[in-house]
Formats: structure tokens, sequence, C-alpha cells
């Protein structure tokens, strides 16, 4: 290994060897100094084996040493003869490490719900999704903790969708805004009613299921304040209304109704519903 201690009196002396190879110099030095991490690419393998008569790995006591730091190579700056670059590799190969990483689980992922919606969630194992995926069934387990962390990706996904939807700020009376908000949301989740159900079923048992809905929840508040905020401001509302406690009210109507539904096994007309709901609260605010 290079770097490791010498133990030959050979090399007690400090050592100093300059090579030209491919255009570039580099120093073999004896005494200890920190040898910079070395990845693999064609330059760097050729510079290393490219040396005639010299077995680096196993030469002890010397170690591979450049003029560059890691805060040159991350501000760009090499002078010289220097081999900065094979610092950069270490960011460029965590680049790729990553990129190939979220690749396999956007393949898990995908997978997951493709059984999901053909088998039924229960039915689905997780020897199946790897298989349809072409992983390992322990890759599996890398990317997400168990099934229900797909509900939760896929939850995520579809309230973000919706919100996507929504028309610009401005386009709707802030009556109208708060009604067709979870009217989207709902549309979203109910194009996959099965997994709708499912995520329903386990959010009790999934931390994960739990904080994508609280990440949700929280998102549709904040953005309730914002919007009753404006309309006060237009003097659309009743004076000294508490914009937070009507957020907090009209959040707790849309989960509320929603699971309701979800419990009764949709028993009556969730839009519908919701569109009657929400419109109380609306007359009780407005000016």
């Amino acid at each position: 290994m290079i770097g490791a201690s010498c133990q030959s009196s050979f090399y007690t002396a400090p050592v100093k060897i300059k090579m030209r190879i491919v255009s570039e110099t580099i120093s073999l030095r004896s005494e200890p100094v920190s040898a910079p991490e070395f990845h693999s690419c064609a330059r760097c393998d050729l510079m290393v084996n490219s040396v005639s008569g010299v077995d680096l790995p196993r030469i002890s006591g010397l170690q591979l040493r450049t003029r560059s730091t890691v805060s040159d190579v991350r501000s760009g700056r090499q002078e010289g003869d220097d081999h900065g670059h094979v610092f950069s590799h270490d960011y460029d190969m965590t680049g790729l490490r990553d990129s190939k990483k979220e690749a396999v689980r956007q393949r898990l992922y995908e997978a997951a719900l493709h059984r999901f919606r053909m088998d039924g969630y229960e039915d689905t194992s997780v020897a199946a999704i790897c298989k349809d995926a072409g992983v390992a069934k322990g890759t599996f387990f890398n990317h997400f903790p168990n099934k229900a962390d797909i509900l939760a990706v896929w939850y995520a996904d579809a309230m973000q969708s919706a919100e996507l939807q929504r028309p610009a700020p401005g386009k709707l009376s802030y009556g109208d805004a708060l009604i067709s908000w979870p009217l989207l949301a709902v549309a979203a989740a109910r194009n996959d009613p099965d997994l709708w159900r499912a995520k329903h079923a386990y959010a009790p048992l999934s931390e994960a299921i739990q904080s994508a809905e609280t990440e949700a929840d929280n998102r549709l508040r904040k953005q309730t304040i914002e919007l009753l905020s404006t309309a006060s401001h237009q003097g659309l509302l009743r004076a000294r209304i508490d914009l937070k406690a009507i957020a907090d009210l009209y959040l707790a109507a849309v989960t509320g109704t929603i699971r309701e539904w979800l419990n009764t096994g949709g028993q009556f007309d969730l839009a519908d519903t919701l569109k009657a709901r929400i419109t109380t609260l609306i007359n009780l605010i407005s000016a």
C-alpha cells in the first residue's frame, strides 16, 4: 500500500524520483506526507502503470504527492505540472454513483406501483417488485425500509402534482380557491383509489406515510394563511379574524371529510360534501 511505513534501511534517506508521463510530472518522496485518494481514470491509470520497472504499491515508505490541495481543486486552481485533476474524480464519481443509485430507486418505485395496481398492495411481495425492477431482493431495502414507504412517496407525489395544477394566484376568488384546492388533491389521489385506501389503512403503522401527510397538511395550512391574509387586506373577511385558527378549521374540514369518506367506504359524494362544508366556512368568515 502506498504510504506504508518504511522498514528497509535502503529508504531511510530522502529519495526523490521525477518522471515524465503523458506530459505530466509526479514526485515521489520518502518523507511522511498525506497522500490524496486516487480514483481510476484513463489518465491516472496510465500515470501509475507506466512507471517502468517500479511497482508503486510495493514500495514501502513512498507516497505520491502533488502540489495541489483539495481547496485548489475545488476553486479550480492548478499550477504547473501538478496532478490536481485526480482530486476532481472524487466529486465526479460521487455524482455518478448518486445518479445510478437514483435510477435504481426509480425503477423499484415504478415496478412497485405497477404491481400494486395489478395485484393489489397486500398481495404484492418485495421479491416480485425486485424481479420486475431487475435487481436483487436485498437492493429494495437499500432504498425503501418497507412497502409502505412506496405509498408515502406516491402520496407525496400526488399531492405535489395537484398543487402544480392550481390556477395562478389571483385567477380565482379566495373562496373558489379554497374549494378547488382539495378537489384537485382528491382527483389526483382518486386516480389510484386502491393505493389511496392502502395509504390510509397503513398510515397509523408507517412513519413515512405520517410524515408525507404532515408535510402536505403543513403546506396547505401555510398556503391557506397566505390566501386569507390577502383576502383580509382586500377587505373581504370579517374584522378581527384569527387567520391561523381559520386555516386550522379549514384543514380539519378537508382532512376530516376525506377520512370520513374512506372509513365509510365512500358512501357519500366526496366532492359535493367537501364543497358544501368549505362553503359554510367561507360564509362564516366573509365580510
